[in-house]
């Protein structure tokens, strides 16, 4: 029975005992590594698991995600910016090549302190199209930028390429279908093609003045195989107008009886006359909405194309570089680096970031650091030409020119299941295998605030190459020897836990590693285990 007093007052104004506290469970939560790699397009509380909001400098793989490797430069070619970067590859006889606005230099052997001599000069535009073909006078690279008159490299001289029938200096892209050269007449809706097998001679004039609707102009012709990777009877000619019109044709060539517009279709703009690529047999194309295979564009509306992008899960980021950019003079290009199973886009408007995709699972994520340009691919590797003449490999070494750099990762927020009570980080651990021990800074973002601490210091240090029995230290030993996996895979790993703040009732994983060595960091983020505390419902 309640004191004589309380009994006395109201009900509503008796004390109350208070409830009686209990005391918080201290839990363990692993996140797996962002093998779906960097996601943007979804709602922050929706947990998507082996996903993450911030990628900087990390690749996602199918096992994890691995810190990327250096900007290494290789050339240069002076001062000015490197506006479009080329090879060409006839019969073991190879050759790089990277072109300014008023030169065209032979960069084959790489020096990274001293410009060659010119091999092209006196030019007016360094927005090169380029095409091999072979012909009965042997393998010429042609070259059109809709300024200068078509040059023509033959593995040992520049020449120039006589074509007639057009204002030859007024084409701007080339391309090779059934062993025909199809060139664009910039500002108009007009291909010309030349007769098979003929790097030059006379063109002849395929108008599309009466299939597009839209107007504007041609901006580029490429091909595209609906059976597979390599050339033949499957193959077809697309052309993709400035407003997102893109013709397909099928047939030997126009002047054939097979000659067929199998469809006229719409994309959104493309975002460049080299902003596309072939992936298998497909066309891919990167446009205002989006990185979207031409396979999709002949089954989607316009308006749905958007939602079958490949860049789907950055689509607010493709957007945001989209309006930020100006297509104009800074337009897009995409390379394809099978070396790495890697697919990147460039941003040039931004001078220090680009986009990467993993070709095999689709996983995004963003490099920041490089100044690309232009890019490029030269003996199975990538490059990129920067603003100020040098020209970097890239995915070598383990610097940015001289500079070292940081790779940031933050893994998708996770309520733990409960998503009003309160929780507190204590411990964590990053699991990482590489070969070199990594000391990853690592931290516990809260509440969706995806801000980072200071970024470590940069690790110079020398590749593990062994360690002596009883000399090992527990949560770094080396896995596998020599005798295992055949001598590929000396790599460390690394489970030590540390002591993490933050707390909030939802938590994110936060790794950074900064990077200054002279070798290619192999460093695989595996798992990220999290002890916390988790107390009361708070309302």
């Amino acid at each position: 029975m309640a004191p004589y007093d309380q009994q006395l007052m109201p009900r509503g104004l008796r004390r109350r005992p208070a409830a009686r506290k209990t005391k918080g469970r201290s839990l363990v939560k692993t996140f797996p590594a962002p093998t779906r790699g960097w996601v943007t397009n979804q709602n922050l509380a929706a947990k998507v698991e082996g996903s993450a909001l911030v990628m900087d400098n990390w690749f996602p793989t199918k096992l994890g995600a691995r810190v990327r490797g250096g900007g290494k430069k290789v050339a240069t070619i002076g001062s000015d910016p490197v506006e479009r970067l080329f090879s060409y590859d006839a019969a073991g006889d190879q050759h790089f090549f990277a072109a300014s606005e008023t030169d065209i230099y032979d960069i084959t052997i790489f020096d990274a302190g001293t410009a060659p001599s010119a091999d092209v000069s006196s030019l007016t535009s360094g927005a090169w199209s380029v095409q091999q073909i072979g012909t009965a006078g042997g393998t010429f690279l042609v070259c059109v930028n809709g300024a200068d008159t078509p040059r023509a490299f033959d593995g040992t001289n520049w020449s120039t390429a006589t074509i007639t029938g057009v204002t030859a200096a007024n084409l701007n892209h080339v391309t090779l279908y059934r062993n025909r050269l199809y060139f664009v007449e910039k500002d108009s809706l007009s291909i010309w093609y030349l007769s098979a097998g003929a790097y030059q001679g006379a063109a002849t004039e395929l108008s599309l003045k009466g299939v597009f609707q839209k107007g504007g102009s041609l901006l580029f012709v490429a091909t595209w195989s609906t059976a597979d990777s390599g050339e033949g009877k499957d193959d077809f000619l697309v052309a993709v107008s400035n407003h997102g019109e893109v013709a397909v044709y099928s047939g030997a060539y126009p002047g054939d009886s097979s000659w067929d517009l199998v469809g006229r279709y719409e994309i959104s703009p493309p975002l460049g006359p080299n902003a596309y690529m072939r992936a298998g047999g497909d066309l891919v194309i990167a446009t205002y909405d989006g990185l979207v295979p031409i396979s999709q564009a002949i089954a989607l509306d316009k308006d749905a194309l958007a939602l079958a992008a490949i860049s789907y899960p950055i689509e607010p980021n493709w957007r945001y570089e989209v309006q930020a950019s100006n297509i104009d003079t800074k337009p897009w290009e995409l390379v394809r680096f099978p070396r790495e199973d890697m697919l990147i886009v460039s941003l040039p408007h931004t001078g220090e970031r680009l986009f990467v995709c993993n070709l095999h699972t689709g996983a995004w994520a963003r490099y920041v650091g490089w100044n690309a340009q232009s890019l490029g691919m030269f003996n199975n590797f990538a490059y990129f030409g920067d603003g100020s003449g040098s020209i970097y490999r890239c995915e070598s070494g383990g610097q940015d020119g001289e500079a070292a750099y940081t790779a940031k990762l933050c893994l998708a927020f996770d309520d733990h299941g409960s998503p009003a009570a309160h929780k507190q980080a204590l411990m964590a651990r990053a699991t990482m295998r590489a070969f070199f021990s990594t000391v990853p800074k690592i931290s516990v973002a809260a509440d969706y605030d995806t801000d980072f601490p200071a970024a470590p210091n940069a690790y110079t240090g020398a590749a593990v190459t062994g360690a002596l029995w009883g000399t090992a230290i527990w949560g770094t030993s080396l896995w596998g020897d020599e005798g295992d996996s055949g001598g590929s895979d000396r790599r460390t790993v690394s489970t030590r836990w540390r002591s993490v703040t933050g707390a909030g009732f939802v938590l994110a994983p936060q790794i950074q590693l900064t990077i200054g060595a002279g070798w290619k960091p192999d460093a695989e983020f595996v798992a990220f285990d999290l002890l916390y505390d988790q107390g009361e419902i708070v309302v």
